[in-house]
């Protein structure tokens, strides 16, 4: 969609905005909660972690003990995990040096061979 520059004076904005209708200004709330509302979530917990990995709560409360998640966000009894820590253990299990690898054949010597009658 091309976008459109208006140059609008003080007075010609108030009088248009005065013209919109209801649903006109709904649908411009809308769009200007989409553009300020956060796209990520900033901290998870424990159980979001188990679902959204399709690990147990147990494994995933192991692997925070472990430092896997980077820093975490200690409230009360709970852990919280901030998206950087999640980040950060989503680059350290994935990718090529994560995932099984085919052994590397091992190399055979040659048999020796008798040459025969000298």
């Amino acid at each position: 969609m091309p976008e459109v520059i208006l140059s609008l004076t003080h007075d010609s904005l108030i009088e248009l905005l005065h013209g919109l209708t209801d649903n006109d200004l709904q649908y411009l709330a809308n769009r200007l909660a989409d553009k300020f509302q956060p796209h990520a979530q900033e901290t998870y917990t424990i159980a979001e972690l188990s679902e959204k990995l399709k690990l147990s709560r147990d494994t995933i409360t192991d692997r925070i003990h472990k430092g896997e998640f980077g820093d975490v966000i200690r409230d009360g009894r709970r852990y919280r995990v901030t998206a950087a820590g999640l980040q950060q253990y989503i680059d350290q299990h994935s990718g090529q040096t994560y995932h099984k690898q085919e052994p590397p054949q091992p190399q055979y010597r040659r048999k020796h061979v008798n040459p025969g009658r000298i």
